[in-house]
């Protein structure tokens, strides 16, 4: 009978850290999509390079730079 409560408490146990999981999973997914995570670095980079700078820079370290300035 002790097994048996023991396995059960090992249940308990694991049903708990799953029900924890689930909670951070949430956690984490609100603070991906409204952009928390990242926001100082974001702050810190205001009015930095476009992603239209950096295509074009890397365009241009690849050699692209004509191909890249007819289509952009």
């Amino acid at each position: 009978m002790a097994r048996i409560d023991a396995l059960f408490a090992k249940t308990a146990e694991g049903e708990a850290a799953r029900a924890g999981l689930d909670t951070f999973r949430r956690a984490l997914l609100k603070a991906a999509v409204t952009g928390e995570p990242t926001e100082d670095w974001r702050e810190a980079r205001k009015g930095g390079e476009t992603g239209h700078d950096l295509l074009a820079l890397v365009a241009a370290e690849l050699g692209f730079r004509k191909a890249f300035r007819a289509s952009g």
